[in-house]
């Protein structure tokens, strides 16, 4: 995350309440055959990469210790041309 952020920001300073990861979690549907489920987090990742950019997605992993299969998803909020650090332009 830290290398991400640096990459846009350089040398300046990180104001201190900027927001600088998202948390996203997938849930994969409880009616969904289990011989589809790399399908489905396959696409999963595909909607995240489309909608966030692949170069801002630090971690995604699929976390299958619980009653539903899911995947967890760390994302650099960072958007915009120039880039920068703007959580609340992609999330509403």
């Amino acid at each position: 995350m830290r290398k991400r952020i640096k990459e846009i920001m350089g040398d300046r300073t990180v104001r201190k309440d900027a927001v600088v990861a998202i948390s996203i979690i997938v849930t994969a549907p409880k009616t969904l055959p289990s011989e589809e489920y790399r399908a489905f987090f396959k696409s999963a990742y595909d909607f995240l990469v489309k909608d966030f950019g692949e170069e801002n997605i630090i971690s995604a992993q699929v976390h299958r210790d619980e009653a539903t299969d899911h995947i967890h998803a760390k994302i650099a909020p960072i958007c915009g041309d120039p880039p920068r650090l703007a959580a609340k332009n992609l999330i509403n």
